[in-house]
């Protein structure tokens, strides 16, 4: 039942899929009967204004409105969109940009999100991004790579993940899939630490420097096929000894083994996975290392992840350590979510300042004096 603050909404790791390009009998104009050099033609589909040929279709420049879905803006030949142009998908505003011939994006293009800042920028073919290309999300570059039909597909890429992960390797369909490839955790603040070995379909099988490394999943009765197997990156760069906060529960803490700078992921939170209302029936004193990972909505129960008894002991469980992090009303650290290479799609505990190394890490579990365990009320009070 502990609940992260100002969780990261950021799981762009995966595939983007562009929308669907408007095909040519979608895309034309009616034709009107008149040979003027302008015209702002209607139809109860389609409106266009602007220059057109003596046929009547758009010819020159011009802007031509769809259903109130799509609208384009720039050069046509004789009924096609064909030059420089932009086409805005107005239930979101996304664009596509670039040359457009004969009615489709072809060569180098950008698409473009309408709300959030991510873009494509590279070489397109029928309107969808095919050949090499970069992701942008606002400034950061998300990946450098190939794609092929619409999605990552390549030998090489390098994928940035919004945890602070690199992946460098080979995709397929969209997904990590290549032999040799590498894994670094934080690749700008800890280059050193890396995992190097084989993907499948997104999924580590094979660690050639790490063998216990692969893809394992919790499920809501095994917490990992190998408990006592520490995170390298983990072990690197924290550590868990007595706690030095008056609000720790045990009295162990998480600290930091090294200098670690804000904005940095530097513990997982990996456990057992169950369902949100089977979580909510449960007592709070068999919920004390309780986290929701997905919210519970109208369409899904949503999910919790835990570090019950006997885990939550380092001699019985040890492969993430996320779970030691104590809470403080003035916490150094918050609770992310991130994507592991071993765990999968897990929390994290993600640094808010530069931590010293020796010093506690912290969180704010966000409770609440009404909904709360004992613990936390005879602090509090």
């Amino acid at each position: 039942k502990r609940r992260a603050s100002n969780d990261s909404a950021e799981s762009r790791a995966k595939r983007r899929r562009l929308p669907a390009q408007q095909r040519d009998d979608e895309a034309k104009p009616a034709r009107e009967e008149q040979s003027d050099s302008e015209s702002d033609s209607d139809s109860a589909e389609t409106t266009y204004s602007g220059q057109v040929n003596a046929e009547g279709e758009p010819h020159g420049r011009g802007t031509l409105t769809i259903d109130g879905v799509l609208r384009y803006e720039g050069r046509f030949r004789n009924g096609l969109k064909h030059g420089r142009g932009t086409l805005v998908f107005l239930n979101d505003q996304s664009t596509l940009s670039g040359v457009f011939v004969d009615d489709e994006l072809t060569g180098l293009g950008e698409w473009a999100s309408g709300d959030d800042g991510y873009t494509i920028r590279g070489m397109f073919v029928g309107g969808v991004p095919h050949g090499r290309v970069v992701e942008y999300d606002g400034a950061r570059v998300v990946f450098e790579g190939e794609y092929r039909e619409g999605v990552r597909h390549c030998e090489l890429g390098v994928l940035n993940l919004a945890d602070g992960g690199r992946y460098q390797g080979g995709f397929v369909n969209g997904e990590m899939h290549g032999d040799n490839s590498t894994y670094w955790f934080n690749y700008e603040h800890f280059p050193n630490i890396v995992l190097r070995g084989d993907w499948r379909q997104g999924k580590l099988v094979r660690c050639r420097n790490h063998p216990k490394m692969v893809f394992d999943e919790s499920t809501r009765t095994s917490i990992s096929s190998n408990p006592m197997a520490r995170d390298p990156f983990e072990s690197a760069v924290v550590t868990v000894r007595k706690a030095t906060t008056e609000m720790a529960h045990p009295n162990e803490g998480l600290f930091a083994a090294v200098d670690i700078p804000a904005g940095v992921v530097c513990s997982f939170y990996n456990g057992l996975r169950r369902t949100q209302p089977e979580n909510n029936a449960r007592d709070w004193d068999d919920n004390d290392n309780a986290m929701t990972l997905v919210e519970e909505d109208d369409e899904q129960d949503g999910v919790v992840i835990d570090v019950p008894a006997p885990y939550h002991e380092l001699s019985k469980y040890c492969a993430s350590l996320g779970h030691k992090a104590n809470h403080s009303a003035h916490p150094n650290a918050k609770y992310d979510k991130c994507e592991h290479p071993r765990f999968g799609f897990i929390k994290c505990v993600r640094t808010t300042r530069d931590i010293k190394a020796g010093e506690e890490i912290t969180v704010d579990y966000g409770y609440s004096n009404n909904d709360c365990p004992k613990w936390y009320r005879k602090y509090a009070n």
